[in-house]
């Protein structure tokens, strides 16, 4: 697989797709797949991917499956893949064998009607299995998703989406007029941002009788984030604590009281996919394409700040039975407890964020999987090897030239105020400025 991943014109790039007939990455005659329109010389533009699952004109083949056997997202032969699409053609959500995973869908059949008018959340899967009621409530379902017909992800009608992005025109994920996205959120200091400030501890999310309770308990405060009535209101106060974010009634409460900040601001992305403007000590901050779009700078305030996890958004304090659940993994947010048969269930973390424990057949599994596009073996020579992570499948090594290599480091300040860095090898991710 030499050449996996591997975008033409782009020699050094491990996203070149060449020859790659079989790869569920390979894309038939779009020698400038994954190229942006505007940004020519970007790995990542889209021209011409009419048969592309990310093509991106009205929507029509938007993450299209179905009969796609050059789709970079086909996966043809992987029966016991967690990825697999068996007796669901349009759903790339199928999971077999995954009764505790929180995506499992029991049974076969069809996705029929997801969402009506009345604000009610109905069937949203039938056949010899059950996922029927889902959401019953008075409010709005953010994942709304009208029109499935070919495919689980495809969204017509977009104005109820939290995936909606008005203007597409120049990229994919370009935001222009948040006014009916779920990421938008009324009057907010920083302008079309996610931002939170608050720091403390999650504790229980759910009880098991369609409530949320206390989720954050901090020193500021997140009030109502969103009401019945289709708009989010205040979300940052001051002061408080983070209580009740649903209570079965289609109503979000007080979702977050705390202070701090949440680095994942929108701000000014016409050219960028993922550019943030303004948000230095944002660990998805882009500084001139030139540092990482990864790159972490004071985590003091990140909700992505994994310090025991006390202030990270992912830790889950009390909820054993979580797919989510983080307990006694301080180094690691990615670790499922009692969910052995779950392609996302992470154990002995401690050489591979990444590491699938007993899914030989799965298509992320990293270990005897010598025919598999993503298989890493030896490490050394994958454009996903990071270098000082030798058991890591994201180990970067060598690709200086690579519009993946991420040049980074993070600094980790101890409560003593002890500073900690930690070196990555850098790769470049080609992004619009």
């Amino acid at each position: 697989m030499e050449n996996s991943l591997y975008i033409k014109g782009q020699e050094n790039s491990p996203l070149y797709i060449k020859g790659l007939e079989n790869s569920p990455l390979y894309i038939k005659g779009l020698e400038n797949s994954l190229y942006i329109k505007g940004e020519e010389n970007t790995p990542l533009y889209i021209k011409v991917l009419e048969n592309s699952p990310l093509y991106i004109k009205g929507l029509e083949y938007s993450l299209y499956i179905k009969g796609q056997e050059n789709s970079p997202l086909y996966i043809k032969g992987l029966e016991n893949s967690p990825l697999y699409i068996k007796g669901l053609e349009n759903s790339p959500l199928y999971i077999k064998v995954l009764e505790n995973s929180p995506l499992y869908i029991k049974g076969s059949g069809e996705f029929t009607t997801v969402y009506h008018g009345s604000r009610e959340f109905t069937t949203v899967y039938q056949g010899s299995g059950e996922f029927t009621t889902v959401y019953q409530g008075s409010g709005e379902l953010p994942l709304y998703i009208k029109g499935l017909e070919n495919s689980p992800l495809y969204i017509k009608g977009l104005e109820i989406s939290p995936l909606y992005f008005k203007g597409l025109e120049n990229s994919p994920l370009y935001i222009n007029g948040l006014e009916n996205s779920p990421l938008y959120i009324k009057g907010l200091e920083m302008e079309n941002s996610l931002y939170i400030k608050g720091s403390g501890e999650f504790t229980t999310v759910y009880q098991g009788s369609g409530e949320f309770t206390t989720v954050y308990q901090g020193s500021g405060e997140f009030t109502t984030v969103y009401q019945e009535s289709g708009e989010f209101t205040t979300v940052y106060q001051g002061s408080g604590e983070f209580t009740t974010v649903y209570q079965g009634s289609g109503e979000f409460t007080n979702v977050y009281q705390g202070f701090g900040e949440l680095p994942v601001c929108i701000k000014c992305l016409e050219n960028s996919l993922l550019y943030i403007k303004g948000q230095e000590n944002s660990p998805l901050y882009i500084k001139d394409k030139v540092n990482s779009p990864l790159y972490i700078k004071s985590l003091e305030n990140s909700p992505l700040y994994l310090k025991i996890l006390e202030n990270s958004p992912l830790y889950i304090k009390g909820l054993e039975n979580s797919p989510l659940y983080i307990k006694g993994l301080e180094n690691s947010p990615l670790y499922i407890k009692g969910l052995e048969n779950s392609p996302l269930y992470i154990k002995g973390l401690e050489n591979s964020p990444l590491y699938i424990k007993g899914l030989e057949n799965s298509a992320l599994y990293i270990k005897g999987l010598e025919n598999s596009p993503l298989y890493i073996k030896g490490l050394e020579n994958s454009p996903l090897y990071i270098k000082g992570l030798e058991n890591s499948p994201l180990y970067i090594k060598g690709l200086e030239n690579s519009p993946l290599y991420i040049n980074f480091s993070w600094t980790f300040v101890t409560s003593l105020g002890q500073c900690h860095i930690l070196s990555f090898p850098s790769f470049m991710l080609p992004m619009t400025a």
